[in-house]
């Protein structure tokens, strides 16, 4: 009989979070005009969060340029453990009224 000894250690699984206040107040735009908020975004896990997307976000709300993570957004894909990037998010409202939203990434959790 061959006997092998083995060792492993279990790793925190990638876990995004968004900064800021909940919600995130853009303020009060004119009609046609927008306003931008600039949000960071950490990886509190020990993995890389990969598959990376943007999603939730319906007018007037999107992200800067019309995707993830919008025009002045560092994030890629992955997102290592314990490196802040940024996602920039648009408020363009057509109507005078209150609006509501919100931005979710997607994201799976990589292996070691």
């Amino acid at each position: 009989t061959e006997t092998k000894s083995l060792s492993g250690s279990g790793a925190a699984p990638a876990l995004i979070t968004i900064s800021g206040t909940d919600p995130v107040d853009l303020g009060s735009v004119t009609q046609g005009s927008n306003s931008t908020v600039i949000l960071t975004v950490n990886n509190t896990g020990a993995v890389n969060a990969t598959g990376i997307s943007g999603g939730g976000l319906a007018a007037p709300f999107g992200f800067t340029g019309g995707s993830y993570p919008g025009a002045g957004g560092t994030c890629g894909d992955p997102i290592l453990p314990s490196t802040p990037c940024t996602i920039e998010i648009q408020f363009s409202p057509t109507t005078a009224v209150v609006s509501n939203g919100q931005v979710d990434i997607n994201y799976n959790s990589d292996f070691l």
